[in-house]
């Protein structure tokens, strides 16, 4: 008798197995076939967009191919972008230097609640303004300063390509220099 109990419990744990199964491949059926949807539909798009945007895609990919030409020719274009992030994270850091400084000279006002409120007379208040304003415009400067020199190299690049014996050793550094005169 506890045998024909042990079997039953075994042949309904097979047949439970079983059924969950067959749930589990419906799941994986349906899984598939949606994803096999998303995949058409997707490449369907893809195909289109190639179809309606291939003249797009040329002088895209023909200006990828200038690019990469003219950083093969000027190698100096890889270093700038770095130099010019640093430059601004150096203007960041002296200007947040000069407002630490300035708000240092405040009073501490006691018997108020909260931590640290500082009092600054008007005249270090116009120059902690001035500190901030002045840290703006170096850090923008940097960018833009980027922007013409790179623009500079390769536009001098692209103008003398058939002649570029002709063209001076540094461009990139010429670049840089016409920009800050």
């Amino acid at each position: 008798l506890l045998g024909g109990f042990v079997a039953g419990a075994i042949l309904l744990h097979l047949e439970a197995n079983a059924a969950a199964a067959a749930r589990a491949d419906e799941t994986r059926a349906h899984g598939l076939r949606v994803g096999f949807y998303v995949v058409a539909v997707v490449g369907g798009l893809y195909a289109l967009a190639l179809v309606c945007f291939r003249s797009s895609i040329a002088r895209a990919a023909k200006a990828m191919r200038l690019g990469a030409a003219a950083v093969s020719a000027l190698p100096l274009l890889l270093v700038s972008p770095p130099l010019f992030v640093c430059a601004s994270v150096g203007a960041l850091v002296l200007g947040g230097y000069g407002a630490l400084l300035l708000m240092s000279t405040g009073t501490l006002r006691y018997g108020t609640p909260g931590f640290g409120h500082l009092t600054l007379d008007g005249t270090t208040e116009a120059l902690l303004a001035a500190v901030a304003g002045a840290t703006f415009w170096l850090v923008v400067f940097c960018r833009h300063l980027q922007y013409a020199v790179i623009g500079g190299a390769v536009s001098e690049w692209y103008a003398n390509a058939d002649q570029w014996s002709t063209v001076r050793t540094y461009p990139v550094l010429a670049a840089l220099g016409r920009a800050l005169r």
